[in-house]
């Protein structure tokens, strides 16, 4: 069973990073700025989901709170990125 919970947790990297390099592309092609925005949220919340299953399967015997604040600033920087785009370009 950990290995069906290890590869969801790959599954959520691969599908964050692909919907990272989608945005991405649609912003050298349009040049809008929320896209970009939006890609690098992705990246922030693929790089959480890296951290979580370095957590949870790399190192699971070894205790580290301080990895789990670090994940979970990986994430609220990722969605302040695209909280701080919608507002400015909202304007």
């Amino acid at each position: 069973m950990a290995e069906m919970e290890g590869l969801v947790n790959l599954l959520g990297v691969v599908t964050a990073l692909v919907c990272a390099a989608l945005l991405y592309r649609g912003y050298r092609r349009t040049g809008v700025r929320l896209l970009a925005w939006s890609a690098l949220c992705f990246v922030m919340l693929s790089a959480e989901n890296a951290v979580l299953f370095y957590d949870l399967f790399v190192i699971p015997e070894i205790e580290l709170p301080r990895l789990v604040v670090f994940r979970q600033a990986v994430a609220a920087v990722g969605i302040a990125c695209l909280t701080y785009s919608l507002v400015w370009e909202s304007e």
